[in-house]
């Protein structure tokens, strides 16, 4: 399962039956040291293959597009996650 490089947060968990969507970090260069910087732990650096859940991002930055199947969580190109944000729209 897999789960949010932020520390403190759940999701990903057995624990935690949330259902939220998780967005892998940036392939751009500039945009994925703008993520690191935004969500720094002492333990570790986020790397490429890690993820960061929804609830970090503002509403702004997410859109919802619906397929025949399901809905798909999109995030803006721009959007940079925050330690102190919980979005709670998201389900």
């Amino acid at each position: 399962m897999v789960k949010c490089f932020v520390t403190g947060c759940s999701i990903g968990f057995l624990r935690c039956k949330e259902k939220i969507t998780k967005f892998r970090a940036p392939r751009d260069e500039k945009q994925f040291i703008l993520w690191q910087k935004a969500i720094p732990r002492s333990d570790r650096k986020l790397t490429k293959q890690d993820y960061v859940c929804a609830k970090h991002f503002k509403d702004k930055d997410l859109t919802k597009e619906r397929t025949i199947l399901n809905e798909i969580w999109k995030l803006a190109a721009e959007a940079i996650p925050s330690l102190n944000l919980w979005v709670t729209t998201i389900k």
